[in-house]
């Protein structure tokens, strides 16, 4: 198990309130490179996020304040593998736009694991995902939406990506969508998770014998 810090950066003027929270890696000796690496990445993500949003907001003309936040998780971390999911908010009255980054690794590979490293890609399941996501985000659009017109627009899912965001918990993956990703209709982002338990037949090698608690259950 890798130790994490918490750090934050808190900074308040009269248009912009910042309030943001990421993690910290604490470095190991045999796995200093990586985790260096790792951690530059979340902080520049951190300050970049941070910069865009005073800027943007630093133009507008509002009597609201902007409330500019992330808060991250621990959403896996064993076997030297780490899963984050960062969420980066910005708030404007009761107006918030949300978007995840998901920071995935394995720390004694040292490399970034990819929705490809967590299923077998020599099965189609790459097409029973697409499937089973867009039966999800077709029935939260539905409620969001007032008449077949709006419901037929919204609905933009098509496959998701090799670079799709989502994060590593020990029973599944979570695929994570920005706010409005999916549609003008649906103001938060959404998360559906992919429980391991239905689908075993896909998994990969790798995720059976380093992530899934239950591999034993994987029949041959």
């Amino acid at each position: 198990m890798l130790y994490i810090n918490s750090k934050s950066i808190k900074e308040n003027n009269e248009i912009v309130k910042c309030n943001l929270n990421y993690p910290f890696i604490k470095k190991q000796e045999y796995k200093k490179k990586i985790i260096s690496v790792i951690n530059q990445l979340i902080y520049e993500d951190v300050i970049s996020f941070k910069n865009v949003m005073n800027d943007d907001l630093s133009k507008c003309r509002f009597n609201d304040i902007f409330n500019i936040i992330s808060e991250y998780k621990i959403a896996f971390n064993e076997n030297d593998i780490i899963s984050i999911p960062i969420e980066f908010s910005q708030l404007i009255g009761l107006y918030d736009i949300t978007y995840v980054n998901c920071y995935n690794y394995d720390i004694g590979l040292g490399q970034y694991i990819s929705l490809r490293d967590i299923f077998d890609t020599t099965t189609n399941i790459r097409d029973i995902i697409n499937e089973n996501i867009s039966n999800e985000i077709n029935i939260i659009t539905n409620k969001y939406c007032n008449s077949y017109e709006d419901y037929d627009k919204a609905n933009k899912f098509k496959n998701i990506y090799d670079d799709q965001d989502f994060y590593i918990e020990e029973d599944g993956v979570v695929i994570c969508f920005s706010s409005y990703e999916m549609s003008k209709y649906i103001p938060h982002f959404i998360e559906i998770k992919l429980l391991f338990s239905d689908y075993k037949d896909y998994l990969s090698k790798y995720t059976i014998n380093n992530i899934w608690k239950n591999r034993d259950k994987v029949t041959n």
